[in-house]
């Protein structure tokens, strides 16, 4: 399928916002004659780079107006308007605050003939062919380049690749004239995490995270492992077992180390280690105040390793509690709760008193799924990752309202909470399986208790993100602004996608929900 595009005769003013609108021709002409240019700083993120690129390879397509991207030392005297992308000494002038949008917030602004887009940025790592990690730089700018390109010029990107590209063409490009738009998304985690083999090309690996990054999806605060199995991590693996056996899981009366890959790697699987330990909790609270400066903002996982393999030490058993859970709640009816989140709770108690913003992250997951009964709250920066699968519990009443419950306990234990899924992976693969109203559920607990729901993000394939475009696209879209219009979200999508055919697809995605 071609890239989607149409005449378009009509504006895309910003609800509340002024516009100075330029005839395509006219700015096609200035941008030849170097009038209007893409200023960044010299030294800027390579994330700010990208967004200057995106702007101007979004505007060439929809007005045929070519602009140069200069550094703010390069600006030619013929220059009448220039679009500053990100941070540079020229928006520091104009006394433009910067820490005011950290995290990933931004701002458009006209000032005088200029128009400003910027952003909080920070490039880290690289991964998927990009300069920078798609999830968890801080990209500011580049969210309020693609807002700009949705609102003023109507571009959607409706699915990964170039078919899923909606651009009006031939249309005249507007700027803002005087008012500010400022922007930072509700939760900051608002993330697809991409896992098992794929027969995806590279390029097409590229495009699901393009994609992933127009949606304004992204892990503002942390990374996409501060919800990950690591414990084996915490303790580099097995080189403090012959040392410290002690730190080491009791299983059938022997000190157990972790499980290795044929490279001599532990493997955060099978085996935990013995949290009950006080020297084990010493050393992992001083290994985490080592790794980052006092002021850091961040999510460390805690998370035991992925399966049983649990301390049958008398100091571990004495903090479990079964006979506060029923034979049906944790995993085939054994709850490690307890003894779980009395570990977490001191790690994340000692490690704010000297670092105040790091965070740590715990899954609510198979053996610790329940909130602990023993305890009546956590330390405040302990944020939890509720694991769900709505596959399972869409179908079947009884477990849907088992899930509801155990949900309603962690909220009453006032941390804040990540909702993780599986949608477009666990039992369905690459189907066509649309999961709107499920995701409006997630929001309306968002609206409900606001300030306690740090984000939503599902697991899911390539081939699932790119079967199921219309749940993620709403997902990021909700996650970032809680209080849109599901109705209105997807009636736009199927309008933009299928035009005469918007009534008939909407209806077959509705069947097929009920369904």
């Amino acid at each position: 399928m071609k890239r989607r595009e149409f005449l378009h005769k009509s504006t895309f003013a910003t609800v509340g916002l002024s516009v100075l609108p330029f005839n395509w021709l006219d700015i096609a002409r200035a941008a030849t004659n170097h009038e209007i240019a893409i200023v960044i700083a010299p030294k800027a993120p390579k994330v700010t780079q990208f967004a200057a690129s995106e702007l101007q390879q979004y505007i060439a397509k929809a007005t045929d107006a070519k602009l140069d991207i200069i550094t703010e030392d390069k600006i030619p005297t013929t220059a009448k308007t220039l679009i500053f992308i990100g941070r540079s000494a020229a928006t520091d002038a104009m006394g433009i605050d910067v820490k005011q949008l950290y995290p990933d917030g931004y701002l458009i602004k006209r000032v005088g003939d200029n128009l400003v887009i910027l952003g909080d940025d920070f490039d880290y790592g690289k991964t998927a062919g990009f300069e920078f990690d798609p999830r968890s730089s801080r990209k500011g700018t580049l969210y309020g380049v693609y807002r700009f390109l949705e609102e003023q010029l109507g571009i959607r990107w409706l699915w990964a690749g170039e078919s899923g590209e909606v651009i009006p063409s031939k249309q005249s490009l507007e700027l803002l004239k005087t008012n500010a738009e400022t922007s930072k998304p509700v939760m900051p985690w608002r993330h697809l995490f991409l896992n098992g083999d794929s027969t995806l090309t590279t390029e097409e690996v590229h495009e699901c995270y393009l994609w992933y990054l127009r949606m304004g999806m992204g892990v503002d605060i942390g990374s996409p492992f501060s919800f990950s199995h690591s414990w084996a991590h915490l303790i580099d693996g097995n080189k403090n077992f012959e040392k410290h056996p002690e730190w080491y899981a009791l299983i059938d009366g022997k000190r157990q180390p972790f499980r290795e890959d044929k490279n001599g790697k532990a493997i955060a699987q099978g085996v935990q280690f013995n949290s009950s330990n006080p020297e084990l909790i010493s050393y992992i609270v001083d290994r985490i105040r080592s790794q980052y400066p006092t002021d850091a903002d961040v999510i460390v996982s805690l998370s035991p390793n992925d399966g049983s393999g649990f301390c049958e030490c008398d100091d571990c058993k004495a903090l479990d509690h079964p006979e506060l859970y029923g034979p049906d709640e944790g995993y085939n009816g054994i709850v490690y709760s307890d003894r779980v989140f009395t570990f977490i709770n001191e790690v994340a108690r000692r490690v704010r008193q000297t670092h105040p913003k790091v965070r740590v992250g715990c899954f609510s997951y198979t053996y610790f799924r329940p909130a602990p009964r023993s305890m009546k709250s956590l330390d405040p920066n302990v944020v939890i990752s509720f694991t769900q699968q709505v596959q399972t519990f869409a179908r079947n009443p009884e477990l849907l309202k088992k899930h509801q419950q155990r949900l309603e306990e962690w909220l009453k234990m006032g941390n804040q909470i990540v909702l993780r899924d599986y949608i477009g992976y666990i039992g369905q693969a690459a189907a066509l399986s649309p999961m709107s109203r499920w995701v409006q559920s997630q929001i309306d607990v968002a609206n409900t208790h606001p300030n306690r729901i740090f984000g939503f993000y599902s697991e899911t394939t390539y081939a699932g993100m790119e079967t199921n475009h219309l749940d993620f696209s709403l997902l990021g879209k909700l996650a970032w602004n809680p209080k849109l219009s599901m109705s209105e979200l997807k009636q736009k999508y199927f309008q933009d996608g299928f035009s005469n055919a918007a009534k008939s697809i909407s209806q077959f995605y509705s069947g097929l929900e009920e369904a």
